[in-house]
C-alpha cells in the first residue's frame, strides 16, 4: 500500500543526552506505516519508521486519533531490540474533531 504523507517541517528530537534532527510527517486517512513507537498519549502517536537508520536519516510519522495500532513483533538494530508496530490512520466521524477518541481506534498501550 502507498504511504502518502505530506512533509510538514523538520523537527529536533532529544534522545537521551544527544539531539538529532528528523523529518516529521502527519498521516492522512488511510495512510499506513510500520515502525517503533517513540511517543504515545491520548491524542496522538508518533512512530519512527527508520529505527535502525543514522540519526540524520530519521523519519517520524504522527498519527492522530482515530487510528489502529497492531503489534508486529520486534526489530533488532545492532545491539538494541525494539517493539515494532503497524499503524493505520482512520477518518474522523462527521462532526468529530481530529484527535478526539473515536470508536475506530485501539486504546493506547500503557
Amino acid at each position: 500500500m502507498r504511504l502518502a504523507l505530506a512533509l510538514l517541517f523538520l523537527t529536533v528530537i532529544q534522545d537521551g543526552a544527544s539531539l538529532w534532527a528528523a523529518i516529521l510527517r502527519h498521516a492522512k486517512p488511510g495512510d499506513i506505516a510500520t515502525g517503533v513507537v517513540i511517543y504515545d498519549n491520548d491524542q496522538s502517536l508518533r512512530i519512527d519508521i527508520s529505527p535502525c537508520s543514522k540519526s540524520e536519516d530519521k523519519t517520524i510519522i504522527v498519527f492522530r486519533r482515530p487510528y489502529k495500532k497492531v503489534p508486529l513483533g520486534n526489530v533488532s538494530c545492532k545491539d538494541k531490540t525494539y517493539e515494532r508496530v503497524q499503524v493505520i490512520q482512520g477518518e474522523s466521524a462527521p462532526g468529530e474533531t481530529p484527535g478526539e477518541p473515536g470508536a475506530w481506534e485501539s486504546p493506547p498501550d500503557r
